[in-house]
């Protein structure tokens, strides 16, 4: 592991870890922030990067940008604070590191080169893309003017492998976007009224965005070429009617790309530079010539539907514009955005616009802002669209899932959920294959339960549940704001909870046993490991310090972790547990009829038997789960949390009157 500020990166792994929290990050993410650090506090240019990260590649001009986010979102930093990574204009990033970390930085990164310990690097599993389609019901419209939206519940309603991106409607029943087939795209046409699709282009190489003339049914759009041993981009349309696509500016070793016409002669589309510089450009098509605008730094523009007007992003700042002369009349600033990466923008109207920072949605004219509402979803919102009065958007982030794995059949390993939502902690019902978990779906985390193939909320109050464990299968307990509350249930779902008196601020629930609760609670500003009596409220410390994970070995000993190996604490000793010494633990493990369950850093799950000091190998799961979150020993089935990456979903904001 190498070690900066309060942070630990296993490059090997993807896995960044801070406290007691563990991410994993993706590829790009890891290259990126391997870069940085190893360049100990100096300059990484724009260049470097791209040629490190993505080479012999052309990416979107904002692709590094949104690189820079997530990893800024992980290291708890900003564009504003720049606590950990920090940005040199026009020149490239650096991260931030005293000058005596240097040495043990060096230290570090020779003891992960030479390690053989953890997980093989990033395989196949993890560029696995899923498109789920959502509803996210209902929004409430107060007026006419698309003011104050609501959004009361999501619900996951399919799931697909296309890579939805720029998504274009072409009318109220039909849309076209580009669907990623490796290092290369095709452009879809979709029709909602058939559910039908057909491959317009296939073997693309598009930079920028597409855009749709209704007046002579053509999408114009950039497309990367080699001109003279050199890709640049150059500005097409394809016509929808005869299926033909034609030039409409060379490329001449630059980027042209996202073209909109304004009308049968004049074109306005961006030219970026190799360094990154965007400006505006206005292409007559009848004679060739182009002419610049004045507007340098563009980031996009998106025009509206009568074309004569535009939104236009210029570093961190949106402005309504018109060009009048071959001039560029830009308004005040309507709003600005975190930093200069490109943000999804949406007409939905000749005069509102809606734009989309993180979860945050904004409707906005040329007077600034009119209303804005925050999804409560873990994702963030990549695109906008609004087709037949019908507004969509598409989420694209790292997500966790829960998983099934059946270890009696070979092949069966399948997904409890598949959706945006942020499906974590999955825990088998007792006594039944019903399977729970803590999903978002509803706003905020709260207990969800998968029985015949439904799911069913068991929890419902304004505030999200950070741990549970059930009791039988009719009741559980429950962490809220470190206060702990009993939930009973009835067959139809319809549940009680009820406050459980103790003086403690509870953290982790670990295990219920005899209606004793083994957490890991804070007391007088220290955690403790110890036993909560449910009947009278009396709290048993047997360790103090932060734990992992612990499970009840005897009536006297628990197994506790503090990192990566299981330990046996007794009589206030904790000592080795030899028979394990081998093994590094990638987290939980269960108690299961006397015998432990847990899994290690290479996707095994081992049986161990204390009586015989003996462990046997139950099998070996992909790499797609990664934290096993419960296990049975009667069914040999493990629950997992599942990362997935690149994951893409493309949501309908249904609205309806107020």
């Amino acid at each position: 592991m190498v070690k900066f500020l309060e942070f630990s990166v296993d490059w090997k792994t993807g896995e960044l870890v801070c406290g007691n929290q563990t991410v994993l990050l993706e590829p790009k993410l890891v290259a990126v922030l391997r870069l940085l650090v190893e360049a100990n506090g100096k300059l990484v240019s724009y260049e470097e990067i791209h040629q490190s990260v993505w080479p012999d590649v052309v990416v979107a001009p904002n692709a590094l940008q949104r690189i820079i986010t997530q990893l800024r979102r992980h290291l708890n930093d900003s564009a504003k604070s720049q606590r950990v990574i920090k940005t040199h204009p026009k020149r490239g990033y650096s991260l931030v590191i005293p000058p005596s970390q240097e040495d043990a930085n060096m230290a570090d990164q020779a003891e992960a080169d030479n390690s053989l310990l953890g997980l093989k690097p990033w395989q196949p599993i993890f560029w696995l893309v899923f498109l789920a389609v959502v509803i996210l019901s209902t929004l409430i419209w107060p007026d006419s003017n698309h003011h104050d939206a609501r959004v009361k519940e999501l619900q996951p309603l399919d799931a697909q492998s296309q890579q939805f991106a720029n998504i274009v409607p072409l009318s109220d029943h039909s849309f076209v976007f580009l669907d990623k087939q490796g290092d290369m795209q095709q452009l879809v046409l979709h029709d909602t009224s058939s559910n039908t699709r057909q491959v317009l282009i296939d073997g693309l190489r598009l930079h920028g965005d597409i855009h749709y003339s209704a007046r002579s049914n053509s999408l114009l759009f950039g497309r990367i070429v080699m001109q003279n041993h050199t890709k640049c981009a150059q500005l097409e349309r394809y016509s929808l009617a005869t299926g033909q696509a034609s030039v409409l500016l060379p490329c001449r070793n630059k980027f042209n790309h996202s073209p909109s016409e304004l009308n049968a002669t004049q074109l306005l589309f961006t030219k970026t530079s190799k360094k990154g510089l965007s400006t505006l450009h206005l292409l007559d098509s009848s004679t060739g010539q182009v002419s610049a605008l004045d507007a340098p730094n563009i980031v996009q523009f998106k025009p509206s539907a009568s074309g004569k007007q535009f939104a236009v992003q210029i570093k961190e700042q949106l402005h309504f514009a018109r060009i009048r002369d071959k001039r560029l009349v830009l308004s005040e600033p309507v709003f600005q955005f975190e930093n200069s990466e490109q943000y999804p923008l949406v007409w939905l109207d000749k005069e509102t616009l809606l734009a989309a920072h993180g979860k945050r949605l904004h409707w906005l004219n040329e007077s600034g802002l009119i209303s804005e509402q925050e999804l409560q979803t873990t994702t963030e919102i990549t695109e906008l669209a609004w087709l037949g009065g019908k507004l969509f958007a598409k989420f694209s982030r790292e997500n966790w899932q829960t998983r099934v794995r059946d270890f009696t059949d070979p092949v069966r390993e399948r997904d409890i959920a598949a959706s945006i939502f942020h499906d974590s902690f999955a825990q088998f019902r007792p006594n039944s294959h019903d399977v729970s978990l803590l999903s978002n779906r509803s706003g905020q985390a709260q207990i969800w339960l998968s029985a015949s193939g439904k799911m069913h909320r068991l929890t419902s109050a304004n505030k999200p549940v950070t741990s549970y464990i059930w009791q039988d299968s009719l009741s559980l307990v429950l962490v809220r704001e470190g206060r702990l509350y009993a939930l009973a249930f009835n067959p139809d779902f319809t549940a009680n909870e009820t406050a459980i008196g103790h003086e403690l601020t509870a953290d982790t629930l670990f295990q219920l046993v005899d209606n004793r609760l083994l957490l890991k609670a804070e007391m007088a500003g220290q955690l403790h490991l110890g036993w909560l009596d449910l009947a009278s409220g009396r709290f048993d410390s047997l360790y103090q310090g932060d734990v992992h994970w612990a499970q009840r070995a005897t009536a006297d000993t628990l197994w506790l972790n503090t990192g990566s190996q299981i330990m046996q604490l007794g009589q206030g000793q904790l000592l080795p547990v030899e028979a394990l010494a081998d093994i590094v633990l990638q987290w939980r493990y269960f108690n299961r009829g006397g015998e432990l369950y847990f899994q290690d850093k290479k996707q095994n799950v081992w049986r161990y038997e204390p009586g015989t000091a003996t462990k046997t190998r139950v099998g070996t799961f992909g790499m797609g789960s990664l934290f096993m979150t419960d296990f049975s020993a009667e069914g040999n089935r493990m629950l997992s949390d599942n990362f997935i990456t690149e994951q893409n979903e493309l949501v309908q904001l249904k609205l309806r009157a107020n």
